[in-house]
C-alpha cells in the first residue's frame, strides 16, 4: 500500500544457532534486564514491568546502532514453550517484530530461532533493513551467538 508516494518494505531475516546448555537455562537470558551480562554493550532502560524482567507487555528501551532510540514491547513470553516476541518500534524509520524460540537439542543442548522482521516506516527505514539484511545482520547474530555460549560456559546456574 502507498501512502504519498511512499511503499513500505517488509523483509524477513532468520538465524539458528546451538546454545550449550537447556532451554532452561538459556531462556531467561532472552530478557532487557538479563542481556547485560551476556552482550557486551547492551543496555537497556525498563520502562514498565511487574517483575523488572522480561514478561508479557513488558516495555523497555535501547539505543541501537544506526538506528538510534528504539522502544520494544514483549507482545509474548511463554516460558512453558521457551518463546518471546518483541515489537520494536524506532520511530520515522521502521518497526521490526522479533520472534525467539528456544527448543531442546542434542545433549541437553538449546537451538535458538530468531525470526526478524521488518517494515519499513520512510525511505530511510526500508533502506537501513536492506543494508542490514544483506550486510551486517550474520555476523551480529553469529556474534550474539558466541556471547551466550561463552556466557554459558563460564555460568555454574546454566549447567543445568
Amino acid at each position: 500500500m502507498s501512502t504519498n508516494g511512499f511503499v513500505a518494505t517488509r523483509l524477513v531475516a532468520r538465524y539458528r544457532h546451538i546454545a550449550n546448555a537447556p532451554p532452561e537455562a538459556v531462556f531467561p537470558l532472552l530478557c532487557p534486564v538479563r542481556e547485560a551480562e551476556w552482550i557486551r554493550g547492551w543496555s537497556a532502560k525498563v520502562i514498565f514491568s511487574d517483575s523488572g524482567w522480561a514478561e508479557n507487555n513488558c516495555v523497555f528501551t535501547t539505543t541501537a546502532p544506526g538506528r538510534g532510540e528504539t522502544t520494544y514491547v514483549v507482545t509474548r513470553y511463554d516460558k512453558e514453550q521457551f518463546a518471546i516476541e518483541f515489537v520494536i518500534f524506532t520511530p520515522g524509520m521502521l518497526v521490526e517484530k522479533l520472534d525467539i524460540t528456544v527448543t531442546k537439542s542434542a545433549a541437553g543442548k538449546s537451538e535458538l530461532c530468531w525470526t526478524r522482521t521488518y517494515t519499513g516506516l520512510s525511505p530511510e527505514g526500508n533502506s537501513w533493513a536492506e543494508a542490514y539484511i544483506n550486510g551486517p545482520f550474520h555476523q551480529r547474530m553469529s556474534g550474539l551467538a558466541e556471547s551466550m555460549n561463552i556466557y554459558l560456559s563460564k555460568s555454574p546456574q546454566a549447567i543445568g
